[in-house]
């Protein structure tokens, strides 16, 4: 897909998905409650990093990473390269929220898909053991296409088993 497609077709309906998203998880979205420190993974367009400071006000620590950088301020880091991304999050703590909107169903294609399933479960399993604070969201969003929800569907049995 083009950047263009993605920036008119895709970039809005995440927008709307996590808003929708950050408004159930955050309903009072005071100081106390709303997150301080957000990573973005894949950030790309920077639709997920607009969101978050819309909803939750410009003064959150952001850090946006994406494997090809397409906004100013993102850093370029494999988002499968977890040691990267902890050096990242050790100069200011873990994060309290870690968004991951279009990322999972773009890893691992090479792979059979019960070899994809693990590796998946096992990088979410360990971007939220490094990264995350206790008591911190990950929210991740992916295509509503059946092949892709079976497979984040998968993914989660994997980490709940």
């Amino acid at each position: 897909m083009l950047r263009s497609e993605y920036v008119r077709d895709i970039a809005p309906r995440t927008a709307v998905a996590l808003e929708k998203i950050l408004r159930e998880v955050f309903p009072h979205r005071d100081e106390r409650n709303g997150p301080r420190r957000v990573l973005d993974l894949g950030a790309g367009t920077g639709a997920a990093v607009t969101t978050a400071r819309s909803y939750f006000g410009n003064d959150l620590d952001v850090v946006a990473v994406d494997q090809v950088p397409a906004i100013a301020g993102v850093r370029t880091v494999d988002v499968t390269d977890v040691p990267a991304l902890s050096r990242l999050a050790s100069a200011g703590g873990p994060f309290d929220l870690m968004i991951a909107a279009h990322v999972l169903n773009e890893l691992y294609l090479d792979e059979a898909p019960v070899q994809r399933i693990a590796r998946l479960a096992a990088l979410v399993g360990r971007w939220c053991q490094d990264l995350l604070a206790d008591g911190g969201t990950l929210i991740v969003i992916e295509p509503a296409l059946r092949e892709t929800s079976r497979a984040l569907l998968a993914v989660r049995d994997h980490l709940l088993a």
